[in-house]
């Protein structure tokens, strides 16, 4: 797994600039994107994907516990869509 870190030596190496002046980019762009779609926008970024909030009906699950059914209200889950760039390579 890659981790900030790693992203940000590369990100800074091919910007010429410090490892710690692209993580303050990488994490203010991570930060904005959360933003966005939190509130209700569809971020579109060229070449990476779509990320959204998509509603989710209620739905009734059997307890893996119990046994017992459950009611789980509906709500709205973060989806990532990949740009055939990524999703097929």
């Amino acid at each position: 797994m890659v981790g900030i870190n790693i992203i940000s030596d590369n990100v800074a190496r091919r910007i010429c600039t410090s490892p710690q002046e692209a993580k303050k980019v990488i994490v203010a762009l991570l930060e904005t994107i959360i933003e966005e779609v939190n509130e209700g926008n569809v971020v579109r970024i060229q070449d990476l994907g779509i990320f959204q909030r998509r509603p989710m009906k209620a739905m009734r699950v059997k307890s893996v516990k119990g046994g017992k059914i459950i009611q789980i209200p509906p709500r709205k889950k973060l989806v990532f869509e990949p740009t055939y760039k990524i999703k097929y390579l």
